[in-house]
């Protein structure tokens, strides 16, 4: 059985960083998935790429952005960029059940939490221009993940239209006429 040594997996935390000996980052990528090195997550995927570009690429999995922005400051500013995955679920359908009932696991998180991945992932994690002004931010996704982004869009515009339905102006122009 082969052992695993530590250049396996790309570093998670700042500690593993420096076990490598890595003092300048590369590109940090911030993920809506808990950290798996395997072909369906695109931060795994976008890390060995810029890896095999001969960069450092730590991976911050599912950051905590209720508190203080701790987690986003923990591999600390990279030389050129940030990137961003999103996550290689829709982060719609990772909370909810078909008919919208909350869920209360998330299967691509640490633990199961269903709390730790944001809704719009993309957009949440970009705002990390508020900590790191100057820093270049982009956006990687699998076609697996821009495809459930498409799903997210269509299921807000689907929600927006059944809220126009409830609405008592819809309700009057729907009501059937007997005669």
């Amino acid at each position: 059985m082969r052992q695993h040594l530590l250049a396996d997996f790309l570093p998670t935390a700042r500690k593993e960083c420096d076990l490598r000996g890595w003092n300048q980052l590369g590109v940090t990528l911030f993920s809506g998935d808990a950290y798996a090195s395997r072909h369906i997550f695109g931060a795994a995927v976008t890390g060995r790429a810029i890896e095999g570009e001969g960069n450092k690429a730590p991976i911050a999995p599912q950051p905590n952005r209720h508190v203080d922005h701790r987690d986003f400051k923990k591999p600390g500013r990279p030389r050129p960029s940030f990137g961003v995955c999103p996550g290689a679920t829709n982060s719609m359908a990772s909370h909810h059940a078909a008919n919208r009932r909350l869920r209360r696991d998330d299967a691509y998180s640490l633990g199961a939490r269903h709390d730790t991945r944001p809704n719009y992932p993309s957009v949440v994690y970009t705002q990390l221009r508020s900590i790191y002004p100057q820093a270049c931010f982009f956006c990687a996704q699998t076609p697996r993940e821009k495809l459930a982004q498409l799903k997210y869009f269509f299921w807000r515009k689907a929600e927006e239209r059944r809220k126009f339905n409830r609405s008592h102006a819809a309700k009057k122009v729907d009501k059937k006429t007997t005669t």
